[in-house]
């Protein structure tokens, strides 16, 4: 029902767009002018129709791709088998805890630089997280980084950038502006085949080799 009711929506919309349009050019037409003075009102006409629904389709998709050119990724600082080897009696420990010990996350602590941080693996790993609005006021593009950290040094290993674009439950039937993904192909800190994942896949990844997760 829901489904036949935005395809209505839709064939409403483009009804609309077209008899406008048409109007226009006519408009256009019978004012004496040339084709291109119909064109220019047909233009504008389209215009008027578009931009109402539109007006952010062309900037978020825009912004997206930049932030997704300019750093979205995976980054591995420490190699997962170098952490492992240096940290093995203390990965073994925690390997014999409970599992729920083991696992761990709890509460997160805001840290300065405005991560929600989770203590993971018996406390020897930190799990950081945090999501901001990026590019112009508006737009719904958002870029989120996860960072895991040695809990005891307090350096990163590794942290993966990515960005997604839309709106929420709130404005769900503008489905043109989601993007949930930049999508990289940048797998070979973990020895991955080379296939299209989300950066945020590749540091879970790398996170089951550093702690010495079997499959």
């Amino acid at each position: 029902m829901f489904g036949l009711v935005v395809l209505a929506g839709a064939a409403l919309y483009l009804g609309l767009m077209f008899v406008t349009v048409r109007f226009a050019w006519r408009q256009g037409l019978a004012s004496g002018g040339a084709r291109r003075k119909a064109f220019c009102y047909a233009a504008v006409a389209f215009l008027i129709v578009y931009l109402p629904v539109f007006w952010d389709h062309i900037p978020t998709l825009a912004v997206h791709r930049y932030h997704c050119a300019k750093d979205a990724g995976f980054t591995a600082y420490v190699e997962a088998k170098n952490w492992h080897a240096e940290n093995a009696k203390a990965v073994a420990m925690v390997n014999r805890l409970p599992s729920r010990e083991r696992e761990g996350a709890g509460q997160a602590v805001r840290t300065s630089d405005g991560f929600d941080r989770y203590a993971v693996f018996g406390g020897l790993v930190h799990a950081d997280y945090r999501s901001v609005q990026v590019g112009w006021e508006g737009l719904p593009v958002w870029r989120s980084e996860h960072r895991i950290s040695d809990a005891h040094t307090g350096e990163t290993l590794a942290k993966a950038v990515d960005y997604s674009s839309g709106y929420g439950t709130t404005e769900g039937l503008r489905w043109w502006l989601r993007r949930s993904s930049c999508v990289t192909s940048r797998l070979t800190a973990v020895g991955e085949t080379n296939k299209p994942v989300e950066p945020q896949h590749i540091l879970h990844l790398y996170k089951r080799n550093l702690l010495g997760e079997k499959s």
